[in-house]
């Protein structure tokens, strides 16, 4: 865990939010999410790096988190995905990788799912590729930046 958080702040990285100013962002979201999430967020408030295909990569920082479907569509309706899904990282074009408050593996920690624009108001739940979101981040820096999950 604390040589994928180190492996985070090499990257372009916001320094993170105060206790307090994080409480206030994360209460307007009204969600939990989760501890693994949160530790990502106590050592920077979002960061980015190229992808090996040249893709911006970016963890979201806090105030950027919204449901998926309207980070995708500017949609709030059911017609457009599942509410409980919530963008945090992007892959760049209206693609996002995020946390789904409805589904755990791991008590306390949301499983990680895909949010690809041209699927996601389809794909009822979304696939999970990730158990949880240490398990996303070790699998993306082992395959060296890599959409891992596509392939």
């Amino acid at each position: 865990m604390n040589d994928l958080l180190a492996w985070i702040a090499t990257h372009q990285h916001r320094p993170p939010l105060g206790n307090e100013e994080f409480a206030t962002v994360v209460s307007k979201l009204g969600i939990d999410l989760g501890s693994q999430l949160k530790s990502v967020y106590a050592v920077c408030n979002g960061a980015s790096w190229m992808s090996d295909t040249k893709s911006l990569f970016r963890i979201l920082s806090v105030e950027e988190i919204e449901r998926a479907r309207t980070a995708i569509y500017g949609k709030g309706s059911d017609d457009y995905g599942v509410p409980s899904v919530y963008a945090f990282f992007s892959y760049g074009d209206s693609d996002y990788v995020g946390i789904d408050i409805a589904r755990e593996v791991d008590a306390g920690n949301p499983v990680v799912v895909d949010c690809w624009h041209e699927s996601f108001a389809h794909d009822h739940p979304p696939p999970i590729i990730a158990n949880n979101v240490f398990e996303f981040l070790a699998r993306l820096h082992d395959s060296n930046s890599s959409i891992f999950w596509l392939k």
